[in-house]
């Protein structure tokens, strides 16, 4: 975690830092947090296929298929020209 914080600082306009966070998060079980770091990488840099790709199977491993569609649906809304 502490190096998805210096990636942060280093770069605050990257997503990488967000999203190493939410894999850090993630995998200590901490899915609210994670989440929301996943969501910040994906502010930071829209149409990222990674953090997206991370939040969608775990928004279906937690069985909230509508969050991944909506999810999914604002991002291609933001960058139609991304399939994903």
């Amino acid at each position: 975690l502490a190096v998805a914080q210096l990636l942060d600082e280093a770069a605050p306009r990257s997503g990488l830092g967000p999203f190493l966070a939410g894999v850090v998060l993630q995998s200590r079980g901490e899915l609210e947090t994670a989440e929301a770091s996943y969501l910040r990488a994906l502010d930071r840099q829209p149409g990222a296929v990674e953090p997206l790709a991370t939040l969608v199977r775990m928004q279906l491993a937690e069985d909230r298929l509508e969050a991944a569609r909506t999810l999914l649906d604002e991002q291609r809304a933001k960058d139609p020209a991304n399939l994903m």
